[in-house]
């Protein structure tokens, strides 16, 4: 999905617009138009005409209707979202606060929504509106799975920040951090992954409002100032604060994004030690007592 809003607080100057630039994005109507020469505003109508087809043929549905709900209410927390509401950056902290994050759930149920359309379409026996919905199968359909498919294998095997290295590094440090113990780690890179594959808690976790608070600055002069962790007051006593004797440089950071944690860094200071690495991905210990 496109992230021009990236959820962040005045991405967008105009509501409407932002929403409308989620929608493109999430039926993939700017790669289709692009790979099939039509307007994406054409794409956009089709599919959205199919999901109202099908909303309206399993109005009687239960599950289709609770669906249906679920979905438009995802839709409005995005849109508050990207638009910068407070809360809704809140509630949308599991997708990273990103208000195209939370477009992308809406997929699975969407596509459900456009079968039903076609199969209501199919369903009046009309020669013609079986042709019509052939030919929105084909144009729609067919071409939008081959994007997917490309684009998806394309983006994860590029940039996605979560290598195997990484989580035998994750694997490595499951079994020498003790509970209570968290992790130095790049914000940038997969370290953030660290807790749900192999239980070690980092210092910092997915991306939330909680990063701007007073509370998390000290966490950031950790993190900018770990190679003098032995030296600096202020920064030792936030390790010790925060039990961190454990430092993770990763093998990628987010695309576009700047490191903020070096293997270099660390390992030309006095206060780390590798312990561990696999590849490109690294564990260091802090050696000052």
């Amino acid at each position: 999905l496109s992230e021009r809003a990236a959820g962040t607080p005045g991405a967008s100057t105009w509501p409407v617009q932002a929403l409308d630039d989620g929608w493109m994005s999430l039926i993939g109507a700017p790669e289709i138009a692009d790979q099939w020469g039509v307007r994406q505003r054409y794409v956009a109508w089709a599919v959205s005409a199919l999901v109202v087809l099908g909303i309206w043929a399993a109005r009687r549905c239960r599950p289709v209707v609770g669906m249906s709900v679920a979905s438009g209410a995802l839709a409005v927390l995005a849109w508050a979202c990207i638009i910068g509401s407070p809360l809704a950056h809140v509630l949308a902290t599991p997708w990273y606060a990103n208000g195209y994050r939370l477009l992308a759930t809406l997929t699975v149920p969407l596509v459900v929504l456009a079968g039903a359309g076609v199969a209501l379409l199919a369903g009046q026996g009309w020669p013609r509106v079986l042709a019509v919905a052939g030919v929105l199968g084909v144009v729609v359909v067919v071409p939008a799975v081959a994007v997917s498919a490309t684009l998806g294998s394309r983006t994860y095997g590029a940039y996605s920040v979560l290598t195997p290295d990484d989580r035998a590094a994750f694997t490595w440090l499951g079994a020498h951090v003790t509970p209570g113990q968290r992790v130095l780690n790049d914000s940038h890179d997969g370290s953030m992954w660290m807790y749900p594959v192999a239980g070690v808690a980092p210092v910092f976790g997915p991306k939330s409002d909680l990063w701007l608070t007073p509370a998390w600055q000290d966490r950031w002069y950790l993190l900018h100032d770990a190679a003098d962790v032995d030296q600096d007051p202020r920064a030792r006593r936030v390790a010790d604060e925060l039990d961190v004797w454990y430092a993770f440089v990763g093998e990628r950071v987010v695309y576009g994004e700047a490191r903020q944690l070096t293997a270099s860094e660390l390992a030309g200071s006095g206060a780390w030690r590798e312990v561990y690495r696999s590849g490109a991905a690294v564990v260091f210990q802090r050696v000052d007592g």
